[in-house]
Formats: structure tokens, C-alpha cells, sequence
């Protein structure tokens, strides 16, 4: 999936999950090998630097100031191409879009148990007023939604096993979000593995049969028991 994601030249990316959930580690490694697959100039927003981002040969704006619109807006000004933002920040999404559809590629780390509760979240924090507005703007600049979560091994010391969900943003996921049918989107999902998408339920139903997680700590994060039969 992340490979997939290297080829990505513009838009929004956002790595979701609960806390503990490894997904700032999934995002700074897809960060890095943007800035290592090809000369980037990049702009770096987060706030923590728990896990460090090679760089590679790309260009790193410095001393930006003011507020994150603010060091956006200069950023752009300045011709930057990609945005790490870290840990998302509800009144940040409108400037991210705006950068996404500029022709830069924004990464952000949400928390969210799934697609549908990513999506939400991102929207949550926009007036009433701008609502639809962000709605037509994320239905647009939304590439993907990697969903992650660490579940304990079920071989003795196997340490915590990943489980994914993917959204990848469709003619018919974007009219979903457009519409607010956000309750639609696992059904998409589901029924959208050719190209590439992946349910959280599907995934845990493999991990079991794989004999990777035990059917009783993937039964606590399963939605639809009857796709986990």
C-alpha cells in the first residue's frame, strides 16, 4: 500500500488509528521515502520529532513562523510540494485541502478506528457554515485513509501483529463524502479489493485463519460478525 502511495504527486494521505496503534510510524516511514524516492521540497508542521524523517536529497523549509495557516501560506509561497503535519488539528483541515489541491501532497496522522470515523474526524472540527464546502473540497483532495491497528501475536513472543484498513478515494467514495453517506463507505470498501481497498474485518479474518491472531483479541475489533465467520 505504501508504494502504491509513492507515486502519488498531489493530495491529502491520512494514516489513522487509536492511540498506541503504531500509525505515526507507518506515516513518518512513508514521509521518508517520499523525501528519498525523489527531490521534494518539504515542509515539516509536526510538533514532535519522536520519529525522525530522512531527508534524502529533499529541501526542508525552515523558520517558517506565525500560526500553521500562516506557515502554510509561506510554504506555498515558496514552492513546497509536500506538508507533514503529525498529529491532525481539527481547525487545520480547510488550509490542508487548500495546499493538497495546489498541487502538494499533505500527510496527517488522525485518531480514528476506521475509514468512516477518519473521515468524521477530520470533518469535525469545521463551522456549520464551511461544512459543505469541506465537504466538496475533501471529496476531491482525499487520496487514501491507511487504518492501523497492533493486535497481540498469538504465537508465544510474536510481539503485536498490524491490521489494515485501506481506503483509497473512488468516483464513488468521493460522491459519498460529498453527500455525508459516510456509513457507506465499509460497503465500498469491501466490495473494492481489485483495486487495492481493504476492510478492517476482512484483514482480522485473515490474520485468524493465518494463525497470526487469536480469534478472541480479533473478535473484540471486528464490526460485522458476519463477514468474520
Amino acid at each position: 500500500t505504501l508504494s502504491n502511495l509513492l507515486g502519488l504527486s498531489s493530495g491529502l494521505v491520512v494514516f489513522a488509528g487509536p492511540a498506541c496503534s503504531g500509525k505515526p510510524t507507518s506515516a513518518t516511514s512513508y514521509v521518508s521515502a517520499l523525501c528519498e524516492s525523489k527531490m521534494l521540497r518539504a515542509c515539516f508542521l509536526n510538533s514532535s520529532d519522536e520519529f525522525p524523517i530522512r531527508a534524502g536529497d529533499s529541501l526542508i523549509l525552515a523558520n517558517s513562523s506565525g500560526t500553521v495557516p500562516d506557515k502554510m501560506a509561506q510554504a506555498l509561497r515558496c514552492g513546497c510540494d509536500l506538508f507533514w503535519m503529525g498529529d491532525f488539528d481539527g481547525e487545520d483541515l480547510l488550509p490542508m485541502l487548500r495546499a493538497a489541491e495546489s498541487g502538494a501532497i499533505v500527510v496527517c496522522c488522525i485518531t480514528a478506528g476506521n475509514s468512516v470515523g477518519a473521515i468524521e474526524a477530520l470533518l469535525s472540527g469545521v463551522s456549520l457554515e464551511n461544512r459543505a464546502l469541506a465537504r466538496t473540497m475533501l471529496a476531491a483532495a482525499l487520496k487514501a485513509v491507511v487504518v492501523q491497528r497492533l493486535l497481540p501475536g498469538a504465537a508465544e513472543g510474536a510481539g503485536a501483529m498490524p491490521a489494515w484498513e485501506i481506503l483509497y478515494n473512488t468516483q464513488n467514495v468521493a460522491s459519498f463524502i460529498r453527500n455525508g453517506d459516510h456509513f457507506k463507505l465499509p460497503s465500498v470498501i469491501a466490495a473494492s479489493a481489485s483495486e487495492g481497498m481493504l476492510l478492517m474485518d476482512d484483514c482480522l479474518a485473515e490474520l485468524v485463519r493465518g494463525g497470526y491472531v487469536s480469534r478472541e483479541e480479533a473478535g473484540k475489533y471486528v464490526s460485522n460478525v458476519a463477514r468474520f465467520g
